[in-house]
C-alpha cells in the first residue's frame, strides 16, 4: 500500500472526506471538483484506490487534485 499526502492536505480538519474509487476513474475529476467548491473549507478529502482496474486512467486524473488530497493506493482489491 502506498500513501501519498499532498503539500496543502489540512491538519486535525474538522471532517474527513472519504472517496473510494473502484472503476471511477471517469468520474472521480468532478466529483473533487465538487468537493473543493463548496463553501465549508475545513476538510481533508482521501481517495483510496481499492486495487481497481482502472488504476492506469486513474493516476493521471488525479494529478491536478495531488497536492489537495490524501490519496492512499492498495494494488489489489482483497477487501480490506
Amino acid at each position: 500500500m502506498k500513501i501519498s499526502i499532498g503539500s496543502k492536505v489540512r491538519s486535525d480538519p474538522t471532517i474527513s472526506i472519504i472517496i473510494p474509487n473502484y472503476n471511477t476513474a471517469d468520474y472521480i475529476s468532478e466529483t473533487l471538483c465538487s468537493v473543493f467548491s463548496q463553501t465549508f473549507t475545513d476538510f481533508e478529502v482521501i481517495v483510496l484506490n481499492d486495487g481497481s482496474p482502472d488504476s492506469a486512467e486513474l493516476y493521471p486524473v488525479l494529478e491536478p487534485f495531488r497536492d489537495r488530497i490524501i490519496f492512499i493506493d492498495k494494488p489489489t482489491n482483497d477487501g480490506t
